[in-house]
């Protein structure tokens, strides 16, 4: 049985398990060999993990080619990125990780300047706050392009889709993306 999930739009998804128990039981080695092998059936693989820094998180972002780290602009959110770069010092490098500020500009966060200053590496890209939009894109299964009439967000989506598929380009497969802090 196939099981992967076909989007209309071209995108195979390989979805996490139903139930939560199968998830805490998940053995790092076995996924990230999985992972190996579907390297020759596919372009891209893109492996979204939790914002916690548990051991199949950690094994993902160690065998990803690049990272791509999304955080809010508060402090809670940019101190646990810190801890993962800390503990994970590999991905320190802008040439293996990305930092994407999502829900920027935001009336309660921090200035993009404090956030850049604070964690001593640029910003690549940032996504809007428009929670409406995107929570009924992701509610409804499409994409926020396809979904949002916003001009600003789909700009800033395609911006990072142009980033990331120009950092992808040379050879990187897969890209993590874990989340740091509430999305």
């Amino acid at each position: 049985r196939d099981t992967f999930l076909d989007h209309p739009s071209g995108v195979r998804v390989l979805l996490a398990p139903e139930r939560l128990n199968t998830i805490e039981t998940l053995d790092a080695t076995r996924i990230v060999k999985a992972l190996t092998r579907l390297r020759t059936h596919f372009d891209y693989l893109i492996c979204d993990t939790s914002s916690s820094l548990d051991s199949l998180s950690a094994a993902l972002l160690l065998a990803a080619d690049l990272v791509l780290f999304v955080v809010t602009p508060e402090v809670p959110a940019l101190r646990d990125l810190q801890r993962v770069l800390n503990e994970v010092p590999s991905l320190r490098s802008e040439s293996r990780s990305l930092v994407v500020l999502n829900r920027y500009p935001s009336r309660v966060g921090l200035d993009l300047k404090e956030v850049e200053r604070g964690l001593g590496r640029t910003v690549s890209a940032t996504i809007p706050s428009r929670g409406v939009e995107i929570g009924q894109a992701v509610n409804k299964g499409f994409s926020v392009a396809s979904m949002s009439t916003n001009l600003v967000l789909n700009q800033a989506v395609a911006k990072l889709a142009d980033l990331l598929q120009g950092e992808v380009a040379s050879e990187r497969a897969p890209v993590t993306i874990q989340a740091v802090g509430s999305i």
